[in-house]
């Protein structure tokens, strides 16, 4: 009686390991992109929440005329403490650039946020920093 496995026993754990490998890559690979996808919406989030307090301890620099506006440097919401320190982009993973932050827009009889990739090309607001 031999001990051990055959060639052919062999070949076929190799070829079922393959298959696994060949359906479920795809499937961790999309459960990656949906979890960084969700982090980022998380981050711009917790950005808006944090410029939304800022908001609150500054209402005196904040617009009152109707479609007036404001941009918050995404430094300015590090350094007083309204964001984390290091606010990471889950796809570069990289520190988000200094010019990044908020536009604040009062419309309607109410505050707007939007995220902005660059404040600095926003020439109608004026940019707190």
């Amino acid at each position: 009686m031999k001990k051990g496995f055959t060639l052919i026993e062999l070949l076929a754990v190799i070829v079922i390991l393959a298959v696994l490998g060949l359906l479920l890559t795809p499937l961790v690979t999309r459960q990656i992109n949906t979890s960084k996808e969700e982090l980022y919406t998380s981050q711009m989030e917790n950005i808006k929440e944090g410029a939304k307090n800022w908001s609150a301890d500054n209402i005196d620099k904040l617009p009152e005329i109707e479609n007036k506006c404001i941009s918050v440097k995404l430094s300015t919401l590090k350094n007083q403490g309204y964001v984390d320190k290091k606010v990471v982009n889950p796809d570069t993973k990289e520190e988000f650039d200094e010019n990044f932050g908020v536009k604040i827009t009062f419309s309607n009889g109410n505050y707007k946020y939007e995220v902005l990739d660059n404040v600095t090309s926003s020439s109608e607001c004026t940019i707190y920093e």
